[in-house]
């Protein structure tokens, strides 16, 4: 799995929190409509701060196991710390590359990811993979975004800046930013059925907004100025501006547009 663009583990934990908050009820209204049910044995791809980790763990039971899998070993631990909190024993850990994971048992009856496709390379050759690691009736559920997807009213160029760098910093690492819009037509091509498709798309308040701009201006700052997407000088005013009166007349914001895909070997 190559880098992730945005912090991870304890330095991404704030961000990927405040993401879960207006993400989980459509990441879980999806997973309830594939039929996620008790005993299933689930593999976890890319699983974050645990939200999600700790709401699969709770509809498996313990007659179901979770494999929570990341390359990153800080995300891992980050899921395992919150797992602990919850006391839920039924997830195991797995730091490994997904195209290279290679389990004893290759049989899971669901295999999930959000917004992991995204950073991969081979996105058709990576569900194949997926495939492979199914059981025979298994169901895969993934959701990616449309980066350039986004907007608020009245429209904000400080979304846009934050937009436009993401995707800048993407295409360089030779990846899709929007892969939420092919994304249906790569499952396809990967050998797999549809079972359902469709797109959600969350709505933040101003508050909200501002303070998931801010987590992701502040990760993004050294990477940008880096790279020569932004000077410093510009990244500041940016930063200023998002604190200030200039986001007053901001009545909403939304986040990514995002495809979510099921389908079966």
């Amino acid at each position: 799995m190559s880098e992730y663009i945005l912090n991870v583990g304890k330095e991404g934990k704030d961000r990927l929190e405040l993401m879960s908050q207006f993400l989980n009820p459509y990441s879980r209204q999806f997973l309830l409509g594939t039929g996620i049910q008790s005993g299933m044995r689930v593999l976890e791809i890319g699983c974050g701060a645990g939200a999600m980790t700790t709401w699969l763990a709770q509809q498996v039971g313990q007659s179901g196991h979770i494999t929570a899998l990341d390359s990153s070993a800080e995300q891992l631990q980050v899921t395992r710390e919150r797992m602990q909190r919850s006391g839920l024993n039924n997830v195991d850990y797995v730091c490994h590359n997904i195209n290279e994971f290679q389990p004893t048992e290759a049989d899971f009856d669901l295999i999930y990811s959000r917004f992991v496709l995204i950073h991969l390379p081979d996105v058709k050759q990576t569900l194949q993979h997926y495939k492979k690691l199914l059981g025979k009736m298994g169901l895969i559920a993934v959701e990616e975004p449309i980066v350039s997807d986004i907007f608020t009213y009245p429209m904000s160029d400080l979304w846009e800046t934050a937009v436009s760098g993401y995707k800048q910093l993407s295409e360089r690492k030779g990846l899709n930013p929007d892969l939420g819009e092919s994304l249906y037509a790569i499952v396809l091509d990967a050998g797999l059925k549809l079972k359902s498709a469709g797109y959600v798309q969350a709505v933040m308040e101003k508050d909200t907004a501002v303070d998931y701009l801010n987590k992701a201006f502040a990760e993004l700052a050294e990477t940008w100025v880096d790279n020569k997407i932004l000077t410093a000088a510009e990244y500041t005013a940016a930063v200023n501006r998002i604190n200030s009166n200039s986001y007053a007349d901001i009545r909403f914001s939304t986040f990514h547009r995002v495809a979510q895909i099921a389908a079966t070997r």
